[in-house]
């Protein structure tokens, strides 16, 4: 978690890149954003992004490099689910959001 804010407060803000998605990525992002909705937990939200992966056939590894280009714009970072907390749900729910309109 310290990690995370270390990083948050390094680059404290969402840099989202634009990103090309196949069906099973969009899938797996919109069932991530209704996961997220009801989560505000860091393990659950880590969980709730590897069980999106999981059910759309997608890699969890793959699933999470994917997430960080299109939040950071780089294909590695802190920890997700506490990520997701420091940067404001709602922020990176609508940044998914807008992921998926662009694509």
């Amino acid at each position: 978690m310290e990690y995370t804010f270390n990083w948050n407060h390094d680059f404290g803000e969402i840099k989202e890149t634009p990103v090309n998605l196949s069906a099973e990525e969009k899938n797996a992002i919109t069932a991530l954003i209704k996961l997220l909705e009801a989560e505000d937990e860091p393990d659950r939200i880590q969980n709730a992004i590897f069980n999106s992966a999981k059910s759309n056939g997608l890699q969890p590894g793959g699933f999470f490099k994917l997430l960080y280009t299109i939040l950071m714009g780089a294909p590695q970072g802190p920890r997700l689910g506490p990520y997701v907390l420091a940067m404001g749900k709602q922020n990176v729910l609508s940044a998914l959001e807008r992921a998926l309109r662009k694509a």
